[in-house]
């Protein structure tokens, strides 16, 4: 089930005023619970050889996209660097070392989370939260 909240947009443009579904998340999972959460699925692992496993595969992940890669898990997502730089008049003036100036890890989603599905039975279903204390700094909560 996906939970969500609705915000009304204070943004200086057309949006500003309408009221967006905002997705809720009760926490974050870290490698040990999400270990744990996959051994209680199959007897035949514990959570630490699980563990191992996850910690390995992250590893190799951003080794292979810094070799130039791309990393696709099928039904989960497709993992790779993207590069932010300031642009040039002149590309013979270009200088990787002031020019280049940030590098993320990007996930694309694949199969049935892939971006632009809107299928509501793969989606939903959902269920609609009203938390004062979800903040954002540039919306207004209902």
């Amino acid at each position: 089930m996906f939970k969500y909240s609705l915000y009304k947009s204070k943004a200086n443009n057309a949006s500003k005023g309408l009221w967006y579904p905002c997705i809720h998340y009760d926490g974050v999972v870290d490698t040990r619970a999400l270990a744990e959460h996959m051994a209680s699925h199959s007897s035949a692992h514990s959570p630490a050889q699980v563990e191992g496993v996850l910690c390995d595969m992250i590893s190799c992940i951003h080794e292979l996209c810094g070799e130039g890669y791309k990393v696709k898990i099928p039904e989960l997502g497709i993992f790779q660097y993207n590069i932010r730089g300031k642009g040039v008049a002149d590309k013979t003036k270009f200088d990787a070392n002031t020019n280049i100036v940030g590098l993320r890890m990007r996930v694309r989603g694949t199969g049935k989370h892939q971006r632009g599905r809107r299928d509501p039975v793969e989606l939903g279903p959902f269920q609609l939260v009203t938390k004062d204390e979800i903040r954002r700094a540039d919306v207004e909560k209902e």
